[in-house]
């Protein structure tokens, strides 16, 4: 079955409600306060754990990583 990508963490989290935010910063081993600020764009993740999120969540990478200045939609 293919994944859906979702456009952003914000999307993903809204459009699966059965998925914890904790329980995913647990499984990447970060903070929830840490992810909450990523999903809301005030934070923006290393490479790596943008690379961890996008394979976890089935969000498109460029949605991680944008250019300085800019925040998430």
């Amino acid at each position: 079955m293919p994944r859906r990508v979702y456009p952003n963490l914000h999307a993903f989290f809204r459009n699966n409600p059965d998925v914890r935010m904790m329980d995913i910063a647990d499984e990447l081993r970060i903070s929830y306060s840490l992810l909450s600020m990523i999903k809301w764009g005030s934070r923006q993740p290393r490479l790596e754990l943008a690379i961890k999120l996008s394979d976890r969540c089935g969000v498109p990478l460029e949605s991680l990583i944008l250019p300085k200045g800019r925040k998430a939609s």
